[in-house]
């Protein structure tokens, strides 16, 4: 919990859907159960009235996640919609933000994810840091450096 508010910052652990971690062979599901932690955190923060902010390295339903972790992912993010207030993540080393798309077709989306570049460069990528600035009520953004 953010002192003082009513804010739960949930940080996933990327590493267990990178498509690229060999060690996921024998359980490309969810091992460690990450999406059960995700699940039962966000029905507490429910429960309790507190708003959330999830971040993370690998943004899901980028090419680097593995899909059927991603799709449990988007239906929480659905599921939860209405407590989620922001999701941060890293790695493609591009600025960038994804849609979430809603399940339900007369929705516009579910939410945005806020992707931001990375420290290290690679050829015709440039290293990039994001500052936010967020409300301390609401949690829209306000501006961002």
């Amino acid at each position: 919990m953010h002192p003082n508010s009513n804010l739960r910052i949930i940080a996933t652990w990327s590493q267990t859907f990178d498509n690229m971690n060999w060690y996921l062979m024998p359980n490309n599901t969810d091992p460690l159960d990450q999406i059960w932690f995700l699940e039962d955190t966000l029905l507490l923060s429910e429960k309790e009235g507190n708003d959330v902010i999830i971040i993370g390295h690998i943004p899901p339903g980028d090419v680097f996640s593995m899909s059927e972790w991603s799709w449990w992912y988007w239906a929480l993010i659905h599921w939860y919609s209405n407590i989620i207030w922001g999701q941060y993540y890293g790695h493609t080393h591009y600025d960038e933000y994804h849609v979430v798309r809603s399940y339900n077709e007369s929705e516009l989306s579910s939410g945005t994810v806020w992707v931001v570049g990375s420290f290290t460069s690679y050829p015709f990528k440039n290293p990039g840091l994001r500052v936010w600035h967020l409300d301390p009520d609401t949690y829209h953004i306000l501006n961002f450096n």
